[in-house]
């Protein structure tokens, strides 16, 4: 097997037509950020599985592939805009905040991240969505589902990590 090394050199490529940009490109940021996320969000589903919770574990993958759909977009590959309807989207996020806010109380004050592994690996996915967020702002002209989604992707994740320690007994610690 040979090894490549294209990317020895600061710059990486980028589509279409493979142009090279500097790895501090602010897309390249972007890109980074989105893998980071998706990471995270990989390694929530797979706390999931030690839980038990085949139902959220597939709501979070889902959300991988949505978080694969915008970094497509962003990168220039998928030329299509992200879906808005009401159940693909933000239409799908504003479902799922809906779906878990349901069994929480009104949260008027600010609480620290943590409570179980689970509920604090939520939060730092939170915390990293909405880095991407900032970073995709910095982009300019970019599809406003997009912009809309990531927001409510980081909205539902500290709303799911608030859910994860309900159920599992653990207060909330307020600021």
């Amino acid at each position: 097997m040979t090894i490549v090394r294209k990317g020895d050199h600061r710059k990486t490529s980028l589509p279409p037509k493979n142009r090279k940009v500097l790895k501090s490109d602010p897309r390249i940021c972007a890109l980074g950020t989105l893998d980071e996320l998706n990471a995270h969000l990989g390694l929530i589903a797979s706390l999931l599985v030690l839980e038990k919770d085949s139902e959220t574990k597939e709501i979070i993958e889902s959300l991988q592939k949505d978080v694969f759909e915008v970094s497509s977009e962003i990168a220039g590959v998928n030329k299509k805009k992200f879906p808005l309807g009401r159940n693909k989207g933000v239409g799908k996020i504003e479902k799922l905040i809906e779906r878990f806010l349901r069994d929480l109380s009104p949260l008027g004050q600010f609480i620290f991240p943590g409570g179980t592994l689970l509920a604090a690996e939520i939060h730092i996915a939170r915390a990293v969505c909405r880095r991407a967020e900032r970073e995709i702002v910095r982009l300019g002209k970019v599809n406003s589902g997009i912009l809309s989604y990531i927001n409510r992707l980081s909205d539902f994740l500290f709303v799911l990590a608030r859910w994860v320690n309900l159920k599992k007994g653990v207060s909330e610690k307020k600021w």
